[in-house]
C-alpha cells in the first residue's frame, strides 16, 4: 500500500514540475499560454496568419510649401525597407502598400492624411492572434502643445506626422489607430526616421528599454546642450523668483536632478526650436563632396510662443528654504517591471529622442544603418541591434558636428550659408514598447 501511495504521490509532483515549466519561462516570467503555445504549434508564421506592411516615404518635393523644405531621402527609404522585408524576412510584395508622393504616383497611393489614415487602418483590420504588421515612416514630423499636458507627454508636446498635403497625424491617433484594437497574440513594429519621434507611438516604456553608451554623459562642456537651453527656457521669470511667496522649484529643474539620478535615463526632457535647412556644400570643399547635404527633418520656422506654460498651483512657502516635493511626472523611470498580462507585442523604432532632431547626411539616416545591419544580421538582441545603431548613428553626429563647425568659421568670414547645424548634441535612436523588454530577447519582423 505504502509504495502505491508513493508511485501517485510521484506521479502527481511530476505532473506538477511539469505544468509549472510550461507556465513559466526560463528567465523566470510568467509564460503567457495563448502567445508562447501559439508558437509552438507555429500559429504564428501559419498559412492562416497575416504578415502586413505600410510602408510611407514623403519628400515634399511637390508640397508648394516655404514651412517644410524637400527630403532627399524618404522615397530612397521605402525602397531600402521595402528591400528589406521582401529579402531578408520574405514578405510577400502583394502585402506591402507604399505610398508616396510625386506627380506619376496614383491619387490613392498619395501620402496625404486621407490616404494614409485609410491605409493605417486597413494595416490593421481583422487582425487575430499570431498576426504581424509593420509601420515604416520617412518624412516630416512635428510637435504641438498636449491637449493633455504633463498628464500623459512628459514634455507637454505631441508629437504629429506631417503629410503629403501638409495635414498631420497625432501621436494619440496613432496610437488609437494601431495599438488599441490590437488582439492578444498580435505583433506590431513601427519605425520612425523623423523628428522628434521618440514616443511618435504613445508607448509607455521607452527609458527602460535603453542601452549603456558612454556619450550620454557628457559632463561640463563650452557650449551649452539642448538641456540647459531647455532648463533656462522653463526658468520662473525674475519677478516670480524674487517674490518670497513663490519660491517653488521649477518642475524641469525637479526632473533633470531625478533623471542625473537614474544612470539609465538619458533622454532630454524638451525640445528646443529647431530649423529645417538645406546645405548645398560640405566639410573639405572637394568637387565630389559639393553637392552632399545635411538636412533636418524638422519645421523648418520654429515653434510658436508656448502660452500657458505656468505651473498649475503656487503655495505659499512657511520658510524660503522648504519646498514641498513634487509628484513625479515621468511614467517610465527606466526601472520598471515586467508586465505578464500585455499580451500583445507593440515596437517603435524612433531616429531620435522627442526633443531632437533627425539628420539625413552623406551616410543616410537611421533607415540606411538599420537595413545594411539587419540584412547581414535579421535575428539580432535588442540589444546588438540598439547599440549599433547608436554608435552608427554617434559617428553621422560627428560629422555633422565638423560640418556646422566649418560652417561657423566661414560665417565668421562672411562666407557662411546661415547653417546653425548641431555641435554638441548627438542624435539618440528610441525603442519604445508596451511592456518594458528584455533586451537579450530576439528582434523579429
Amino acid at each position: 500500500m505504502g509504495s502505491f501511495l508513493s508511485s501517485i504521490y510521484s506521479r502527481y509532483f511530476s505532473f506538477c514540475f511539469r505544468r509549472i515549466n510550461q507556465v513559466i519561462n526560463p528567465n523566470g516570467r510568467i509564460r503567457l499560454p495563448d502567445v508562447e503555445e501559439g508558437k509552438q504549434q507555429g500559429t504564428r508564421n501559419g498559412p492562416t496568419t497575416k504578415r502586413r506592411a505600410l510602408l510611407v516615404g514623403i519628400s515634399y518635393a511637390w508640397s508648394q510649401s516655404d514651412a517644410w523644405w524637400p527630403l532627399e531621402n524618404p522615397h530612397a527609404d521605402v525602397d531600402l525597407f521595402w528591400s528589406l522585408l521582401v529579402g531578408a524576412y520574405g514578405y510577400s510584395p502583394e502585402d506591402i502598400t507604399v505610398l508616396k508622393d510625386g506627380p506619376n504616383i496614383p491619387d490613392l497611393l498619395q501620402p496625404t492624411r486621407a490616404n494614409m489614415i485609410r491605409e493605417l487602418e486597413r494595416l490593421v483590420s481583422g487582425a487575430a492572434s499570431g498576426d504581424k504588421f509593420t509601420f515604416f515612416y520617412s518624412g516630416h514630423s512635428d510637435q504641438q502643445k498636449s491637449r493633455d499636458g504633463l498628464d500623459v507627454e512628459e514634455d507637454g508636446q505631441d508629437e504629429v506626422i506631417v503629410t503629403s498635403d501638409l495635414g498631420r497625424i497625432v501621436d494619440n491617433e496613432l496610437n488609437d489607430i494601431l495599438v488599441k484594437p490590437l488582439p492578444a497574440g498580435c505583433f506590431l513594429l513601427s519605425v520612425f526616421d523623423t523628428c522628434h519621434s521618440g514616443t511618435m507611438l504613445d508607448l509607455p516604456h521607452h527609458h527602460c528599454n535603453g542601452v549603456y553608451v558612454p556619450w550620454h554623459s557628457k559632463g561640463e562642456r563650452a557650449m551649452p546642450t539642448m538641456r540647459n537651453k531647455i532648463v533656462r527656457n522653463q526658468a520662473m521669470g525674475p519677478s516670480a523668483l524674487h517674490d518670497p511667496a513663490f519660491q517653488i522649484p521649477s518642475i524641469v529643474g525637479v526632473m533633470a536632478r531625478n533623471i542625473d539620478n537614474n544612470i539609465r535615463l538619458y533622454t532630454d526632457p524638451l525640445p528646443s526650436p529647431c530649423a529645417q535647412l538645406r546645405i548645398d556644400t560640405q566639410v573639405g570643399g572637394s568637387a565630389d563632396e559639393a553637392n552632399r547635404r545635411w538636412m533636418s527633418m524638422g519645421d523648418s520656422e520654429g515653434y510658436p510662443p508656448r502660452e500657458g506654460r505656468r505651473l498649475r498651483s503656487c503655495v505659499p512657502l512657511v520658510s524660503p528654504t522648504r519646498y514641498e516635493s513634487p509628484v513625479s511626472i515621468v511614467k517610465c523611470d527606466g526601472w520598471c517591471h515586467y508586465d505578464p498580462f500585455v499580451r500583445k507585442t507593440v515596437l517603435s523604432l524612433s531616429a531620435c529622442s522627442d526633443p531632437q532632431r533627425a539628420w539625413e547626411g552623406p551616410r543616410g539616416s537611421l533607415t540606411t544603418v538599420l537595413c545594411k545591419y539587419l540584412k547581414t544580421q535579421p535575428r539580432p538582441s535588442y540589444r546588438d541591434l540598439m547599440s549599433h545603431v547608436n554608435f552608427a548613428l554617434h559617428e553621422n553626429a560627428r560629422e555633422l558636428h565638423a560640418y556646422t563647425r566649418e560652417q561657423k568659421k566661414r560665417e565668421a568670414r562672411g562666407e557662411g550659408n546661415g547653417f546653425d547645424g548641431e555641435l554638441d548634441n548627438f542624435q539618440e535612436p528610441k525603442l519604445s514598447s508596451l511592456a518594458k523588454l528584455n533586451m537579450d530577447d530576439v528582434f523579429q519582423l
